[in-house]
């Protein structure tokens, strides 16, 4: 049996928004499902929660819901007739319509940018340069000019807002998924336009039940506090569409990179995202480059790839999904390079366990590594390591098994054993039905003992699948 360690991210919109386009995309390998706030209402992301949780009953394994904030949107107001703009023209911009300039209804906008910050509208391509600032006005010159219409978006790359993280919407998108409606649902909330790490702390300060926070790095003072936001946060997602508007596209991979190396390092999950199979909304098959793009983000560590309008809208869903898949298992025939050595250090004894069971996993053949967690912090340690051996994650709650489903190399089990015996008993009968390990391979199990605390990972247990003499209880 081939276990693709890589997990995709399946987006659900129009074409994907009924029980066989989901059960479809998840029997094709999609893993999560991502909920897009900036387009439904909320009656229809219930009912799309609904449908998810009805297949993977249906189906018997977890998958992952990811609601989607919406995050701040800037447009500009309504133009009749639009403007054809030129460089070294100069734009006013003010917060009410006035005549002879472009409105531009956000006072926050007003309130935080400078002289010399740029505006950028419509995906980046007229660019501005800011001359002037009053309180309701802001006189830029052009840089590189087009046609400016009506409700163009806006970017605000190098402009710290002085704002409330979230909007108004996302209040009352959050205050939905925390309703006792969803909040069993949702297992990761996507927070969008992060820029500091304090974005996600106050934000957690509101969240109940046990939802994760992933922040979306799309804004360049996101970059400059990654890691920081990747310490408050519980994932990162590399938000490439809007990153490559606000900062210049060359810099996006090494971005992506560094991003990729920074959460792993922090043992923490990392999606990459947008435009991976694009040209798949409208052909049966990627492009050749597209097909390296997925495959770059196995190689440089990704836990999860991330499909947006080629699930939501595409003429080819199930498709996009089947193909990722088999990029994702041809590219994790290489090996993932380790992460950079780091300077010996006195570890903690659950961290000393996971780096143990690592270490003889990657030294035995055919292996398979099962975490016993209460809390998931040993199977992402684990996961941090990147071992070839499937990462197995017992526990004994949905939610918890949902959140773990979308790190790479890990397959949650639900199980609440009393004793190790009965633990070993029933995991590698599973994993022989699987055909995950042959008869006498060793699997490598860390527990804690007493069970089921958190924190407490303090054994480490090779025992021969099968032979159950081996499995001789604590």
């Amino acid at each position: 049996m081939t276990l693709r360690k890589t997990k995709i991210v399946s987006t659900l919109g129009p074409k994907t928004a009924n029980l066989e386009a989901i059960r479809a995309l998840a029997k094709a390998g999609a893993n999560v499902f991502r909920l897009n706030f900036s387009h439904g209402d909320h009656e229809f992301h219930l009912g799309l929660m609904k449908m998810i949780r009805q297949v993977e009953a249906d189906l018997g394994t977890p998958l992952t819901v990811m609601a989607d904030l919406q995050g701040p949107k800037y447009r500009v107001g309504k133009l009749n007739p639009s403007l054809q703009l030129k460089t070294q023209d100069e734009l006013i911009f003010t917060l009410k319509e006035q005549e002879g300039a472009v409105q531009l209804p956000h006072p926050e906008i007003y309130a935080s940018i400078a002289v010399g910050n740029t505006i950028l509208i419509n995906d980046g391509k007229i660019s501005l340069e800011v001359t002037k600032v009053a309180p309701e006005k802001i006189t830029a010159l052009v840089i590189h000019g087009g046609e400016l219409s009506s409700h163009k978006g806006v970017n605000l790359p190098h402009t710290e807002l002085k704002n409330d993280f979230l909007t108004p919407k996302d209040e009352k998108d959050l205050a939905f998924l925390l309703s006792d409606t969803c909040v069993q649902n949702v297992d990761y909330i996507a927070l969008s336009f992060v820029q500091r790490a304090e974005d996600i702390v106050e934000t957690r300060k509101k969240i109940k039940g046990d939802i994760r926070l992933l922040a979306k790095v799309e804004k360049p003072l996101a970059l400059e506090n990654a890691e920081k936001i990747i310490e408050a946060s519980d994932g990162i997602l590399v938000a490439r569409g809007d990153l490559g508007v606000e900062v210049s596209v060359q810099e996006v991979p090494r971005a992506q990179r560094r991003l990729v190396r920074q959460a792993r390092q922090a043992g923490k999950p990392v999606i990459v995202a947008t435009q991976m199979m694009e040209s798949m909304i409208e052909c049966n098959v990627p492009t050749r480059a597209e097909a390296s793009d997925v495959a770059n983000a196995v190689f440089e560590g990704a836990d999860a790839v991330m499909l947006s309008a080629e699930t939501a809208m595409g003429q080819f869903p199930t498709e996009a999904v089947e193909v990722m898949s088999k990029i994702l298992e041809q590219a994790e025939l290489e090996e993932t390079p380790p992460l950079p050595a780091l300077p010996h250090e006195i570890l903690p004894i659950d961290k000393a366990i996971i780096q143990s069971a690592t270490f003889v996993s990657s030294h035995v053949e055919g292996s398979a590594i099962v975490n016993l967690t209460a809390s998931g912090r040993s199977v992402l340690e684990t996961a941090k390591q990147r071992p070839q051996a499937p990462i197995f994650a017992i526990t004994d709650t949905e939610k918890l098994s949902r959140q773990l489903n979308i790190v790479r190399g890990v397959m949650p089990l639900n199980l609440r054993p009393t004793t190790f015996a009965d633990l070993a008993d029933h995991v590698c009968k599973d994993l022989l039905e699987r055909g995950v390990v042959q008869k006498g391979a060793p699997v490598i199990f860390t527990v804690g003992i007493p069970f089921h605390t958190p924190g407490t990972s303090n054994v480490v247990r090779v025992v021969n699948a099968g032979e159950k003499e081996s499995y001789v209880s604590f």
